[in-house]
């Protein structure tokens, strides 16, 4: 092969880019157990050096405790530092052999447990009693300390190694919360549509059975028994417009008595005429009361009382004008003409409401009314279960957009979610 091509190709070669491997969702539980396995797999190999490390440490640390236990030093030293040395070792020695007899177990998180709680007690222990040893036996205190440091060195390497494990399963737990969020969101999502779709045919179906009322109540409303019955009706507003005018009538005539009894009263109570006072005054009252009246009782009264209040005209008390002009009896004829007509009209009604074609329309009327109602719910039922599919159409897509991301971060672009439908 000629020179200039060999540099050609070599330089225009390029990396072949990973492979992509695409997943649907229903695939991904599976690569998640997968990715887990891994993950806690890569701890017992990253620790076993530092284990070993630890354990050798711990032999070495326990040799020189044999040699702390029969260590003696120059009695040139300062009498209280060497009294106060010569209590404190025991009492090292001791709490290093609590420290170390911790037992050390072969799984790794177990063992790391352990390994941290040797490392704390022996740093305790050193800065305890130890800080006084350390002028009288200095070589064997520094090969206690360096024994600590390996075991420290080997902890932190640990440490690093169970927080990596720690952070890529915490990443993993938050794709398949991710996971259960969207099978949530989409059974959330089936079950509002689902009731929406019954709300909708629930809605169809009360809509047909308002047309059907509503053309039941029209054919009751074209009837010749409705004909009749609007035609009684019609005739009973007359007779309650006539009673009315009655009453009206009546009203003006009563107050035009009452006015001229309380005007006769004033003046008979005035003359000290106490009797014919009080007679004024009930009169009054009684007249003021609701029809019906007893006119066999009222009228001698009503005839007294208008006597009296004559002979005070005549008497030029009270002028002519203040006189009623109606007379007793067609004032009593003008008060039971207006019961007589109120009664007549109260028969009516009564006989129109105990109609059958009465009854069917209000039965009618209240159904309508009841299916509007009906109906109002029903459609803020579906419009509000719409929303609620849509909130969890719109939720979804972000929870599956950060799912994604996800897993783009967790497996280094080595994945990708396949695309729905593909």
């Amino acid at each position: 092969m000629p020179v200039f091509r060999f540099v050609r190709d070599l330089l225009g070669r390029k990396d072949a880019e990973p492979a992509v491997e695409e997943l649907g969702l229903e695939e991904l539980p599976a690569l998640l157990d997968r990715e887990e396995e891994r993950v806690t797999a890569r701890v017992g190999p990253v620790c076993e050096a530092p284990a070993q490390e630890i354990r050798h440490a711990v032999s070495g640390l326990e040799g020189v405790l044999a040699v702390l236990r029969k260590a003696d030093w120059d009695m040139a030293l300062h009498p209280k530092l060497e009294q106060i040395s010569r209590t404190t070792l025991p009492a090292f020695v001791r709490a290093m052999d609590t420290c170390l007899a911790r037992p050390l177990p072969e799984e790794p998180h177990e063992f790391y447990g352990a390994a941290t709680a040797v490392l704390k007690c022996a740093v305790s222990a050193l800065r305890g009693q130890g800080r006084y040893l350390r002028a009288v036996l200095p070589e064997e205190m520094k090969a206690i300390k360096d024994g600590i440091d390996v075991i420290g060195h080997a902890v932190n390497t640990m440490t690093t190694a169970f927080g990596e494990e720690k952070r890529d399963l915490a990443r993993l737990e938050e794709l398949r919360q991710r996971l259960e969020r969207i099978a949530a969101l989409e059974h959330e999502h089936g079950q509002a549509l689902r009731r929406s779709a019954e709300a909708k045919g629930g809605l169809e179906a009360l809509v047909d059975e308002e047309t059907a009322a509503g053309a039941e109540l029209e054919r009751l409303n074209r009837s010749a028994r409705a004909a009749d019955l609007d035609v009684q009706r019609a005739g009973l507003d007359r007779l309650r417009a006539r009673a009315l005018a009655l009453e009206t009538a009546h009203r003006s005539e009563a107050q035009a008595f009452v006015q001229a009894f309380r005007r006769g009263e004033r003046l008979r109570a005035r003359r000290g005429e106490r009797q014919a006072a009080t007679r004024l005054h009930r009169l009054q009252g009684l007249l003021e009361e609701p029809l019906p009246w007893d006119e066999a009782a009222l009228a001698p009264l009503l005839a007294d009382g208008l006597a009296q209040v004559r002979d005070l005209v005549a008497e030029g008390e009270i002028a002519p004008k203040e006189e009623p002009a109606s007379t007793v009896e067609a004032f009593l004829a003008r008060a039971a003409a207006q019961v007589g007509v109120a009664a007549e009209g109260d028969a009516i009604e009564r006989q129109l409401a105990a109609s059958p074609v009465t009854i069917d329309r209000e039965r009618l009327s209240s159904r309508l009314r009841q299916f509007e109602h009906r109906k109002a719910a029903l459609e803020d039922e579906r419009s509000g279960l719409a929303r609620v599919a849509a909130q969890k159409i719109e939720e979804k897509t972000a929870v599956l957009a950060a799912l994604e991301e996800g897993i783009g971060e967790v497996f280094s672009g080595r994945v990708r979610l396949r695309p729905p439908g593909a």
